[in-house]
């Protein structure tokens, strides 16, 4: 599957699958709906392709997001909490951590936040 970049007034969305069932993201800037629902698509077509996935995602650059934002993609990651095998998010801003804490109570506790991208990129070499 190609990688996918959008670039928009606030901000920059990356999206990759660099390995089968493997989906990449990088946030930088402010995340808004059409960005969150862009993520949910390729996320879905890696799903639709392999039946699981493994995320691993570098939100450190992330400064904030909208309300429905949060919860277009927490509603996402509930109905499909039976194919994500992990999730692995990197995070720095103090809200965007408490907001991913927050959902991950409702996702079974599937989420592992890392405080770097050298953790990040630790646990998808695993």
């Amino acid at each position: 599957m190609n990688p996918s970049t959008i670039e928009y007034d606030e901000g920059k969305l990356t999206l990759s699958m660099p390995r089968p069932g493997i989906f990449v993201s990088e946030v930088i800037g402010y995340m808004r709906v059409e960005e969150a629902r862009a993520f949910i698509a390729y996320g879905d077509q890696i799903l639709n392709q392999h039946g699981k996935l493994r995320g691993f995602h570098d939100w450190t650059a992330v400064m904030g997001y909208t309300n429905e934002c949060r919860l277009v993609t927490t509603e996402w990651s509930m109905r499909r909490l039976a194919q994500l095998e992990a999730v692995h998010i990197a995070l720095h801003s103090p809200m965007v951590r408490a907001a991913v804490a927050v959902a991950n109570i409702g996702l079974r506790g599937r989420i592992t936040m890392h405080d770097s991208v050298a953790s990040l990129s630790a646990a998808a070499a695993r």
